[in-house]
């Protein structure tokens, strides 16, 4: 471990929670996971002399994954105004925490960082914390998947390399209105959406946003008759029991500041 964070230009000589959850380089699909999706949805903030948190919000219906956010990092989340929230202190790592591309006032300034390990785990945490799928309807009645995302040039020049390579799907980038925002879009028939289902969800064990799983999978099936029937039959009895959990019953009462 000495030895790779010399290499990464970080010399750890201290107890850490950021070095613990987050090695360099990544080791597992879990960690790959959490980094996309807290570049994704989190954020570091605070004022230098008084401090700074790394903290993660979602909406209440997506709040069961904010508690398991909360787990790995081993702190405790909670409910505010609508939205689930933990974080955790982060003071003494932000300098560790940069090599991951977890910086204050991140936005628009987003990196794909050279620590990644899992290209599949932490886009599909990246697209879970800020992605969009959904299903359009073209000419002639046809449907396709639009995928989308809105974040800096950087890390969307490299998904949209992975993309490439790994799955050999192009999207298209275009700058938004919003100064350094830019969006990654990719239009998908059946076929081109099964294969992306399997480069991101090739790993089974790591978390994943389940509503955004079975967009993708559902659409990449092929149609079967008594489409009622099949559409229950395709999504699993965990994904149900999962759905039908109130957010609430797995978060602490209390908040946690680190």
């Amino acid at each position: 471990m000495r030895e790779t964070l010399v290499k990464f230009g970080v010399l750890a000589m201290r107890s850490s929670w950021a070095i613990k959850k987050f090695p360099i380089p990544l080791e597992t699909p879990e960690q790959n996971y959490w980094l996309g999706f807290l570049i994704g949805d989190g954020n570091v903030g605070g004022k230098k002399g008084n401090g700074y948190n790394l903290r993660c919000d979602l909406a209440a219906k997506d709040g069961y994954l904010v508690s398991q956010l909360a787990n790995f990092l081993g702190t405790r989340s909670y409910s505010y105004r609508r939205v689930v929230r933990c974080q955790i202190a982060c003071t003494a790592d932000l300098d560790y925490l940069k090599h991951h591309g977890l910086i204050p006032t991140k936005g628009g300034r987003e990196i794909y960082p050279k620590t990644v390990t899992n290209h599949g785990s932490f886009i599909r945490g990246f697209f879970d914390a800020d992605g969009c799928y959904c299903v359009a309807t073209g000419r002639n009645n046809v449907k396709f998947l639009c995928v989308e995302t809105s974040s800096g040039i950087d890390i969307l020049e490299k998904i949209s390399w992975v993309f490439y390579q790994e799955v050999n799907l192009v999207p298209s980038i275009i700058k938004r209105k919003d100064r350094n925002c830019f969006q990654l879009s990719l239009s998908l028939g059946r076929k081109n959406a099964g294969r992306l289902y399997d480069f991101l969800y090739a790993d089974e064990e790591s978390p994943r946003l389940h509503r955004k799983q079975r967009i993708i999978r559902i659409f990449s099936e092929k149609p079967k008759a008594n489409g009622s029937k099949n559409h229950q039959n395709r999504v699993n009895p965990q994904e149900r029991l999962l759905n039908k959990q109130n957010p609430q019953r797995l978060i602490c009462s209390a908040p946690s500041l680190g």
